[in-house]
């Protein structure tokens, strides 16, 4: 919440990637200072990735 008690993020628990905001991380970020939220947002899609390569079954493809 804001100082005027408003709700500027929202995020679902358990949910791997859901987050609203009604601002604009981005916008405060540059490729050497990412913002919070969106440093968030890729090492959680970083590690998902990743836990899924894991998990991944490699079928066999024939030869030839």
């Amino acid at each position: 919440m804001d100082e005027s008690g408003d709700v500027r993020i929202l995020e679902l628990p358990g949910h791997p990637f859901f987050l609203a905001t009604l601002f604009q991380p981005e916008l405060g970020s540059d490729a050497s200072r990412p913002h919070p939220v969106i440093r968030g947002f890729t090492e959680a899609a970083v590690a998902m990735a990743a836990a899924r390569r894991a998990t991944a079954r490699v079928t066999p493809r024939p030869l030839g």
